[in-house]
This record gives structure tokens, sequence and C-alpha cells, in this order.
């Protein structure tokens, strides 16, 4: 099964325009099967300093956006 995928967004401006992005991809895919469309991997980091102790944070986020494909009767 081929899977058409186009996602789009648009948003105003602040100079009262619309921007627009798009995109277009196509997916073989088997009925039953999961599959990944898509995924965003954030990585923070913090430091802080004062008194007696200084602290570093890090951190690693990831959203992964998957969908299943079924028949529908």
């Amino acid at each position: 099964m081929t899977l058409e995928v186009s996602p789009w967004s648009e948003h105003l401006t602040g100079r009262g325009q619309i921007q627009s992005q798009a995109a277009q991809s196509s997916l073989r895919v088997k009925l039953g099967e999961w599959v990944e469309l898509g995924a965003v991997m954030q990585n923070s980091q913090h430091s802080s300093s004062g008194g007696p102790a200084n602290i570093r944070q890090t951190g690693t986020r990831e959203i992964r956006l998957l969908i299943k494909v079924d028949k529908v009767d």
C-alpha cells in the first residue's frame, strides 16, 4: 500500500502576511505496520553557580510521530 503524506502549516507574520510551509512524501507500508513519519530530538544544558555549589543539568528529549496503517471496513 502507498501512503501519501502532505503536511502543511500557515501562520500570520507581524507584517500581516501569511507564511506557508509544506512538504510531500510517499511511503510504501504494510497493513498493520507502524510507520515513523518524523522525529525531533532536543538537547538542553543549564548551568548555574553561586554560593558553595555549581550546578550543571543536561537533558535530551525525543518526540516521535508514528502512525499505524489499518484497513477500515
